[in-house]
């Protein structure tokens, strides 16, 4: 991630029943729609999610999503360029933790909203950093005048988290990816009538030879 692009497949078919995948919450695609979306990240964090002894799962997933949201806790001022429409990261969690959730009742709007809440800073911690002056340069005045609100939220609005279920299925990890970028851009994409052939091609050059094994 700090020197790289990253590229992840959401696990559509691993949705909890009424999600909605990204690329319908966000950019209003329709579910199976073959899409992108990318988003400017700084670096991704490893949040141990799961709690450690015989808490129950509705105490289990209440202290994951703290967790979480101390993680996005940041006066992460390179994302203030898109404290309107952009996002302040991504919180990505495998199916098996999403599914958790939902049993104990948590949905994806529900999930943001206390995400964005919990996650707000005290003014003073920003003021001893000297990121209140970042605040008043601002170009966007709805960022400029967000500085009124104490404690203040790290985006203008809980939409603008992206919340996606992707990954394996160990109910230990979710991952944030801190972003800083005006936007979320989504773009529906076409596979090219080739496309089965592409892919025997770049196995047959980039797979396993024949005498190797498959991992």
């Amino acid at each position: 991630m700090r020197y790289t692009n990253v590229v992840f497949a959401e696990d559509e078919e691993g949705l909890p029943k009424g999600w909605l995948p990204h690329a319908t919450d966000r950019h209003g695609f329709a579910p199976g729609t073959n899409s992108i979306s990318l988003v400017f990240a700084n670096g991704v964090t490893n949040v141990r999610r799961r709690s450690a002894k015989k808490e129950t799962p509705e105490q289990d997933v209440q202290q994951g999503l703290w967790r979480m949201a101390d993680y996005m806790r940041t006066p992460n001022l390179g994302g203030l360029m898109g404290y309107e429409q952009g996002t302040p990261g991504i919180m990505l969690v495998p199916r098996i933790v999403a599914q958790m959730m939902s049993e104990q009742g948590w949905d994806k709007p529900k999930l943001k909203e206390f995400l964005w809440e919990s996650s707000k800073i005290p003014v003073e911690d920003l003021e001893r950093g000297g990121a209140l002056s970042w605040f008043e340069i601002d170009s966007n005045p709805l960022t400029r005048e967000s500085i009124k609100h104490d404690p203040w939220p790290v985006t203008l609005k809980p939409e603008n988290i992206v919340f996606v279920v992707a990954g394996g299925s160990h109910p230990t990890h979710a991952y944030w990816l801190q972003a800083t970028g005006p936007h979320v851009l989504g773009r529906m994409m076409r596979l090219p009538e080739t496309f089965d052939r592409l892919l025997a091609d770049a196995d047959r050059d980039l797979g396993c030879g024949s005498e190797e094994c498959r991992i």
